[in-house]
């Protein structure tokens, strides 16, 4: 494992820390900054990738929300919902959400805002 090459910094992690080639057996000097710069242009390449698909929203109490259906064609899906928003947690991401007799919390990734008909309370005759 020291041996192999790194697919993000190009260098193996034995040259990276030993500054030698444990293969030839040779010197060698390591740029960690060019190193570092692969690395976080590859963190700024996947975050781009998985935020892609991300709906921006900014969830607030009273909101309606889907939950994710995961595993299916997301065309052929059905999410289960509409729920509620409790609360919204910003620091962690997580919505509560009124889940029939109990309080559920959830992720932001695994929801989506609800823009139909808003579910109405049930009418007492």
């Amino acid at each position: 494992m020291r041996a192999t090459i790194h697919g993000v910094t190009k260098y193996t992690p034995s040259q990276l820390v030993f500054a030698k080639d444990v293969i030839l057996c040779t010197t060698m000097e390591a740029n960690v900054e060019l190193a570092r710069q692969r690395r976080e242009a590859a963190i700024n390449q996947n975050n781009a990738r998985e935020n892609r698909s991300r709906v921006v929203h900014n969830y607030k109490k009273g909101d309606w929300v889907l939950i994710l259906s995961r595993h299916l064609d997301p065309k052929l899906q059905l999410h289960p919902g509409p729920f509620k928003v409790l609360s919204y947690d910003h620091s962690s991401g997580t919505l509560y959400i009124q889940r029939k007799h109990y309080v559920e919390p959830i992720n932001i990734r695994n929801v989506r805002p609800y823009y139909g008909p808003k579910k109405r309370k049930p009418q007492l005759h």
